[in-house]
């Protein structure tokens, strides 16, 4: 059974009391798993989520001055698809230092990096910490209505983090996901590593 996370509505946007998700997993490594947090709320017409990275190993990649560098660093990703099989999807891949990676894509792995969130529709903000990173952001409703993300008031995701174990241009990961995805192989791109928001 896919994992689930009921998304909360506030009249103030206070984190403290908003659930977490913190049941993460990384299946393809016998390493133990830095912790990680997630929330997710509704407030003011737009979902705004925090991600807390608790790891005292952060490596960030900062040489191109280029989008790009996210894939080259610790980051968190949120995948948003229109449907369970992953026909259409968007993609945000964020680090440690607020830079966004975002990007549409198709089952299986066909990506268009020339592809950006709605314009408005997005702000992001991030920085590191004495106890690892934090990312936090909001996506209005409007553009999650125009990409046609939510149904029956729910929105099919995927919540992960990818840990670097190396800075470098090609470095390794260790990759780490809200749901377990059905594969042998490290793969976020697939339906089973997506959950379900529920609005």
């Amino acid at each position: 059974m896919s994992a689930q996370y009921v998304v909360q509505t506030v009249e103030n946007l206070d984190w403290s009391p908003i659930n977490r998700i913190t049941n993460f997993h990384s299946p393809w490594s016998l390493n133990p798993i830095p912790p990680m947090v997630f929330r997710g709320v509704i407030y003011k017409h737009y979902f705004h989520f925090l991600f807390e990275v608790y790891d005292n190993d952060i490596l960030v990649y900062q040489e191109k001055d280029d989008p790009a560098d996210v894939l080259h660093s610790d980051r968190v990703e949120l995948f948003f698809a229109r449907d369970a099989a992953m026909n259409e999807y968007y993609c945000l891949e964020m680090d440690a230092l607020g830079r966004l990676l975002d990007y549409s894509a198709s089952y299986y792995r066909q990506f268009d990096y020339n592809w950006t969130w709605p314009e408005n529709g997005l702000a992001l903000s991030a920085g590191l910490n004495d106890s690892g990173y934090w990312v936090k952001g909001k996506l209005s409703l409007d553009s999650l209505k125009q990409l046609k993300l939510i149904h029956d008031n729910a929105m099919f995701c995927g919540i992960y983090r990818g840990k670097c174990l190396q800075k470098r241009l090609n470095p390794s990961f260790e990759w780490i996901s809200w749901n377990i995805p059905a594969s042998h192989q490290p793969d976020f791109h697939i339906p089973s590593s997506l959950g379900k928001l529920v609005l």
